[in-house]
Parts: C-alpha cells; structure tokens; sequence
C-alpha cells in the first residue's frame, strides 16, 4: 500500500509542475511584430496542418472552406458551433487580439488559394 502512496504523491507533483509550467511561452504579446504564418504555426498547425488539409480531431480542410472572411474570423474569435475547436480572441478568453485574428484570416486566404 505504501508503493502506490508513494507511486500517486509522484504522479501529483508531476501534474502540478507540469500544470504550473511557462504557460506563456506559445503567447504572443501584441506589441510583438509576427509573421501571419508564425501566427498560423503557432496556433492553428497542430489540428489544421502546415498546409490547412490535416483535419486532426476533426478540425476542418481550411483550403476547402465555404465561409466568408468575417465567419473565418468570428471561427478564430469565439471558436466553432461544434465545440471542437476553442477560442482564441482576448474576448473570448482566448489570447489573440482582433490584428492578430485579421492576420491569420488573411493568411487562410493565402493557403486557400495556393491550392485552388
């Protein structure tokens, strides 16, 4: 019994630390001068892909996408209907502001047209 105390107490501090780690490391401060793409690597990659077409855990084909730059931003902002993806605008609770948003739609608008 003393092992699995032991083996628990672990595992807690290890989620604890790992909890309280640099979790600003990924922000961008908005005076911080940052390339659409840096944007887009940074808080779009992981799901839609370098090129848009990953579609991990269900995120959407952003080249394929219907919808007009103000619904792409009001995605980003307050993030999708379905729940599967968060929000990312400040107001939202998210950690972009509205240049930020701005600059990553238009950069889907980049990656849409480079595979139309």
């Amino acid at each position: 019994m003393k092992g699995y105390w032991t083996l628990w107490s672990a595992l807690m501090t290890l989620g604890l630390l790992s909890a309280c780690g640099n979790q600003n490391a990924d922000k961008i401060e908005p005076n911080q001068n940052i390339s659409p793409q840096k944007l887009y690597i940074n808080h779009c990659s992981i799901c839609h892909g370098d090129d848009g077409k990953l579609g991990f855990s269900g995120a959407r084909d952003l080249t394929q996408t219907l919808l007009s730059q103000e619904e792409v931003i009001a995605v980003i902002k307050y993030g999708s209907k379905n729940g599967k993806m968060r929000a990312f605008g400040k107001d939202a609770g998210g950690e972009l502001g509205a240049g930020e948003i701005k600059q990553l739609s238009d950069y889907l608008q980049i990656l849409k047209k480079k595979n139309e």
